[in-house]
């Protein structure tokens, strides 16, 4: 299980209800993205798979563990006397996940590029 900061000491015992639920989400969206990963691998290896399925394989991948660090990272916010949930976003890699997860629209251009074995796809 994701782990994060010990309670504040006389903290809002609604936040850390809140932390523990957002631990539990953050556990289930890095058990998604293991499991994303292998299927990545096991993609990768079977050989003659057009690109465009592989790379959103991957996609899918990234954003899994890009969601579980977003919800440990408000997890860690509500327990914090001096949190900042708006900083939950810092570290994402995935500039379209980061709008999202800010509340920002994405435009139809600025789609995530996909890196396909560390080569970046279209």
């Amino acid at each position: 299980m994701i782990g994060g900061p010990e309670p504040v000491p006389g903290g809002n015992l609604r936040d850390e209800a809140l932390a523990e639920k957002l631990l539990a989400a953050a556990s289930e969206a890095h058990r998604l993205a293991e499991a994303l990963t292998s299927l990545d691998r096991a993609i990768g290896h079977a050989g003659g798979i057009a690109a465009p399925p592989l790379q959103a394989v991957d996609l899918l991948r990234q954003e899994a563990e890009g969601l579980a660090q977003f919800l440990s990272a408000l997890a860690a916010a509500a327990r914090s006397a001096d949190g900042d949930p708006a900083a939950a976003t810092h570290g994402l890699r995935l500039r379209a996940q980061v709008a999202r997860l800010s509340g920002c629209s994405v435009a139809a251009g600025d789609a995530e590029p996909v890196e396909l074995w560390g080569v970046a796809a279209g």
